[in-house]
């Protein structure tokens, strides 16, 4: 009884001891606040808008172009856009009054 004890506890720590090994040594989670991407779409200009309560990025750049988006444009890419037109803003957490900058993409 005590080897099968002594067995266990040694494989518990094992274990114990390999995931804490893992989650150190491994970034699971990307960086959202800087990126090396480049943008496609780099024909546009910005405009500054002041943020309401209940809007986001996309809706705001949906109002701007009149709901009409680029065929080749995705929301990850205006996220791309947004964060490299306003660098130390987190495109997440927006705070209603304040004032941002939204790309405008030419046709």
């Amino acid at each position: 009884m005590k080897i099968l004890k002594k067995s266990c506890l040694l494989l518990f720590f094992t274990l114990l001891l390999f995931s804490i090994y893992k989650d150190i040594t491994i970034d699971k989670q990307p960086n959202l606040y800087t990126t090396n991407e480049k943008s496609p779409l780099t024909d546009f200009h910005v405009i500054k808008r002041q943020m309401k309560t209940g809007e986001t990025i996309l809706s705001i750049v949906e109002e701007i172009h009149d709901g009409e988006m680029p065929q080749s444009l995705d929301i990850k890419q205006i996220v791309i856009d947004f964060k490299m037109i306003n660098p130390d803003t987190n495109p997440y957490d927006l705070k209603v009054g304040e004032f941002y900058l939204f790309p405008v993409y030419n046709p």
